[in-house]
């Protein structure tokens, strides 16, 4: 199952005197599992607006594809939320800074990808999936600990 994301990137707006720059981003992407992880890969443009005493420009520049795998064992928790206004997105903790990776967008330690309505079924899905790799990793741990070796 394949769900299509998008980050929400804040916009950057820089003043210096009477020149006026804006970054916007739209970043798209899409997010698996494969083997284990959650793989996530997005790209999208980068605009880039000038406002100048004289002159107005915008300048739009391909973002470069980028994937990042996340091993389900370093995912602590996992959920599908809606707003108020049924806006969708998958929030996802994860159980370490140390390794955690850059997503745009994204508070340190998370992932918070955001989905469409009509998408909402399949993110459900993946959820479970997840949630899903955890419980069997969990249970492997806990038998793990049981077994005892010998004297």
């Amino acid at each position: 199952m394949v769900v299509p994301f998008r980050l929400k990137v804040p916009d950057e707006t820089k003043v210096r005197g009477p020149e006026v720059t804006t970054v916007r981003h739209d970043l798209r992407g899409l997010a698996r599992m494969e083997a284990g992880e959650l793989v996530l890969e997005w790209t999208g443009k980068r605009s880039v607006g000038e406002l100048g005493p004289a002159s107005i420009r915008t300048k739009d520049e391909t973002v470069a594809p980028t994937l990042v795998r996340l091993p389900v064992a370093g995912i602590g928790r996992v959920s599908v939320r809606s707003t108020l206004w049924f806006r969708n997105r998958i929030e996802i903790l994860l159980r370490n800074l140390k390794d955690a990776p850059v997503i745009p967008g994204s508070p340190p330690g998370r992932v918070v990808l955001w989905i469409a309505r009509s998408d909402r079924e399949a993110a459900e899905e993946l959820a479970a999936a997840i949630e899903s790799d955890l419980a069997d990793l969990a249970l492997r741990a806990a038998e793990g600990e049981r077994q005892l070796p010998p004297p």
